[in-house]
């Protein structure tokens, strides 16, 4: 039975009380408009307002119980570096000489910006780094601690020139070799490798490390003994031309084909100063002229003559 052309549909309750709904009649040319009005309390949507995360000045008030943060010098937090953005920290605590990020998570030390010049120690423990990258910016820093990582190497340390100590400990450090970079920082004294087993596992590994940073005073919390020291500069002189006591020594150069073959009991060598020989041939007429007779060969590189021992003529008084 179709339905009677006067009939309306039945008011139809929305969850938004402010919603207006159209209600259709079988003549589709004539419409009418209605207001459904919901208590409150039957709605099913609520407008929830989120709060706003923190500034990193915010943040640094907190932590410190300070507002006048501009002359803080030591910073202790534990944040998302991408979210917080921690480049802009110097701007708010320029004269920062201590900052520690322990738990944070970290994508690089870049994330800390390259403006931090006061800064002297940093520790960055268990915050995930893969690298210490990034460390162009801290001219002054002087300690680092860098321990429960995933760091593969440390070299990168190599241009801070006023690094005291590093601890690396119970990271993935692979190459004890690569640890001869860390020379250039003539300033270092401690180093912690413990927990590397790629470092550790290595054949004394504390001679080792010694031969390739002799500056190094302590390693793993343990000091150098009188005994280590002496070995490890005996070492060093022994290989100065070679390198490390680990690479292949340098083989030495093959005497030229203008050297003369003389044996022991008749050949003699005259060093002269530098400028005794000029390679000319006055050079070498004065050299003749020097009682040295029968010159086999001239080396000019070293200044050096060779020739044969002849005794001195004894004239009898007539």
């Amino acid at each position: 039975m179709a339905p009677n052309q006067d009939d309306k549909g039945a008011p139809v309750q929305t969850p938004n009380a402010d919603l207006s709904i159209i209600i259709p009649n079988d003549d589709l040319t004539s419409t009418s408009s209605s207001s459904v009005n919901v208590p409150e309390e039957h709605s099913i949507y609520e407008i929830v307002e989120l709060p706003q995360p923190p500034t990193l000045k915010e943040l640094i008030q907190k932590y410190c119980d300070c507002k006048d943060v501009s002359n803080i010098t030591k910073v202790k937090l534990m944040v998302i570096a991408v979210d917080v953005g921690l480049q802009h920290l110097h701007h708010h605590v320029p004269m920062l000489t201590e900052l520690i990020l322990d738990g944070s998570v970290l994508v690089s030390l870049r994330d800390l910006g390259c403006a931090l010049k006061n800064l002297k120690i940093l520790r960055v423990n268990r915050c995930g780094l893969t690298a210490l990258d990034g460390t162009y910016g801290f001219d002054n820093l002087e300690e680092i601690y860098a321990a429960k990582n995933q760091l593969l190497d440390i070299s990168e340390c190599y241009n801070l020139v006023k690094l005291k100590v590093i601890d690396a400990s119970n990271n993935v450090l692979k190459d004890i070799q690569a640890l001869f970079f860390l020379s250039l920082c003539d300033n270092l004294k401690e180093l912690t490798v413990t927990g590397n087993e790629n470092i550790v596992s290595h054949n004394d590994y504390r001679k080792v490390i010694k031969e390739l940073i002799p500056q190094l005073e302590m390693l793993d919390g343990k000091e150098f003994s009188f005994e280590e020291k002496i070995k490890a500069k005996i070492n060093n002189n022994n290989n100065s031309t070679a390198g490390p006591s680990f690479l292949p020594p340098l083989e030495r150069p093959k005497s030229t084909q203008s050297e003369v073959n003389t044996s022991k009991e008749d050949s003699f060598s005259v060093n002269f100063p530098p400028r005794a020989l000029s390679g000319s041939s006055q050079g070498i007429s004065s050299a003749r002229e020097s009682n040295l007779p029968n010159l086999s060969s001239v080396r000019s590189h070293n200044r050096t003559i060779k020739g044969k021992k002849v005794l001195p003529e004894i004239k009898k008084k007539s």
